[in-house]
């Protein structure tokens, strides 16, 4: 189910087989519930050089938690009115693109960031919040890498003080 008043995700994906013939797939992809959220996989891919005619079935294939350890993972996300996710992080790098409504990114030290509709973050495994201080539900595409752990004073978040934040 989407969230009230956004559309339902779409994807296109294509390609063509061995001997040249398209292949397309059109599809609406339903969001489901994540705690308050809800959350639509758009595709999963294992390795960072596939081979496209066998790549197709990333949009098939599942994935265990918040991470592909082997690749990347793309998600859309749904936040709802006056909502704020925990302050958190994992041993990502996100590319993140609004695409409805009003993002807030709170860092741990206090600082906020806003982005709009088309605009685009990176989180660089580090400690954030991302909030909907709106009236309406906001979107966001989010393309997800696994990275090596975040640092702070010589040591990695999966180690230092920040521990406790881990996703």
């Amino acid at each position: 189910m989407s969230a009230p008043h956004l559309p339902t995700p779409r994807r296109l994906i294509m390609g063509h087989k061995a001997d040249g013939t398209p292949v397309v797939h059109d599809e609406t992809v339903p969001t489901t519930r994540s705690g308050t959220f809800a959350v639509a996989q758009a595709f999963m891919q294992d390795g960072f050089d596939p081979d496209p005619i066998e790549a197709v079935s990333g949009k098939d294939k599942p994935v265990q938690g918040m991470v592909n350890p082997k690749g990347t993972v793309v998600r859309w996300v749904d936040i709802p009115p006056n909502t704020d996710t925990p302050m958190h992080y994992t041993n990502t790098i996100d590319y993140i693109v609004c695409t409805h409504g009003t993002i807030e990114i709170l860092l741990h030290d206090g600082s906020k960031y806003k982005i709009q509709p088309g605009d685009f973050a990176v989180q660089l495994a580090n400690v954030h919040q991302l909030n909907n201080k709106g009236d309406d539900w906001a979107r966001f595409v989010g393309v997800i890498l696994p990275s090596k752990p975040g640092m702070v004073d010589g040591k990695n978040h999966t180690d230092g003080p920040l521990k406790a934040l881990q996703f």
